[in-house]
């Protein structure tokens, strides 16, 4: 009985049976199915479309040996993939250590899946998009590593159609791509946690407004909650075009007088122009750090991390054959280290001459 209902089991449709109606040759239905650009798309799209009616899906276990087999073999040359960049005078991402670690971890994790990662830059006089896109193409580059972009809300116009990209953070606003990006949010909370674990109440916030756009407003964003969350009234700098001065800053920061304040780095560098020192006048810690050994307490972004995981993502597109923009981008976020750092030390109680005073003036008023 459990033989003949075996028996009766329906034959798994194949890539040669989608080949045999569509009158092509088998390899063409296996690119057909990973959107290559070598198929044309009206060939695609019929041949997607009779392997859909003859109800053809691929084997899971005929594709889970095909991973195994290339992660067991020798580690052999795939091809080339293009990190792109956006270099302006003003602007230039080799000379923004978050940035570079991203670059170094894509490149050493593209090696280890055979790929090696060159530089091209979309400011490279005489060459347009298209042309650069061209360049690509004719070197079977099908891979883009889309670097941070020299402001946010930027677009860039590429013909993106013949491509897997992935990017980083979140300074790309068109076309929306899959992106990896730190876990901002998530380190704010982490940060002003911490601080409230060491006896800071009053806690402020300090960035610049081009930096928090940077990070999609992420940071800024978890400081409100957190304050709400606590029924405090949040101390916000002003986030104005221009304001963040070293001079603004100092008289803020005298006003408001902050017992701790979660910081963007340009904002720490001002304030050590102005004069400040860290923990004597304020406390402060970061949620946005690039070097884990320093005397700065914080989030340390784990970026040589996010790049290496973008090479994976990245990788595993062009394996699948993911081209274009994707319908529904995908962000994947990674984890910071909290650094103890030297800024953000226990908060000392009132000496218990000033405790006293302070009980003997409350005893006074209850009089």
């Amino acid at each position: 009985m459990f033989i003949t209902q075996l028996n009766k089991q329906p034959k798994r449709v194949t890539q040669q049976d989608v080949a045999r109606a569509a009158g092509v040759h088998r390899s063409s239905v296996c690119l057909a199915m990973q959107n290559h650009p070598n198929i044309p798309v009206a060939t695609r799209e019929r041949i997607q479309e009779i392997a859909r009616k003859l109800g053809y899906q691929p084997d899971p276990m005929l594709s889970a040996l095909a991973v195994y087999r290339r992660q067991q073999s020798p580690r052999v040359f795939q091809g080339t993939l293009a990190w792109l960049g956006n270099t302006l005078p003003h602007y230039d991402w080799r000379k923004i250590p978050i940035f570079q670690q991203n670059y170094e971890g894509a490149v050493a994790c593209a090696q280890s899946h055979g790929y090696t990662v060159e530089v091209f830059d979309l400011q490279t006089p005489d060459i347009s998009p298209q042309r650069m896109a061209g360049i690509l193409r004719s070197r079977n580059i099908t891979g883009i590593f889309v670097a941070p972009q020299p402001k946010p809300y930027a677009t860039l116009d590429f013909p993106w159609e013949h491509f897997s990209a992935v990017t980083f953070g979140f300074t790309l606003l068109q076309p929306l791509l899959h992106c990896v990006a730190a876990t901002q949010y998530r380190a704010t909370l982490q940060t002003m946690q911490r601080m409230r674990g060491l006896g800071y109440k009053r806690i402020a916030f300090a960035s610049s407004l081009l930096q928090d756009e940077r990070v999609d407003h992420n940071c800024l964003a978890a400081y409100l909650a957190e304050m709400a969350i606590h029924g405090e009234k949040p101390l916000l700098t002003p986030l104005k075009p221009g304001w963040t001065t070293p001079e603004n800053l100092s008289a803020w920061m005298r006003e408001v007088r902050p017992e701790a304040a979660v910081i963007s780095l340009d904002v720490r560098d001002m304030l050590i122009e102005a004069g400040f020192r860290f923990p004597r006048d304020v406390a402060i810690a970061c949620p946005m750090m690039f070097e884990p050994n320093g005397p700065l307490a914080g989030v340390c972004e784990n970026s040589r991390l996010v790049g290496e995981a973008s090479a994976d993502f990245l990788v595993a597109m062009i394996q699948r054959g993911e081209r274009g923009v994707p319908p529904v981008p995908q962000r994947l976020l990674i984890e910071g280290t909290w650094v103890e750092g030297t800024t953000l030390p226990p908060l000392r109680p009132a000496p218990a001459a000033k405790r006293k005073t302070a009980a003997r003036s409350g005893k006074s008023r209850k009089v």
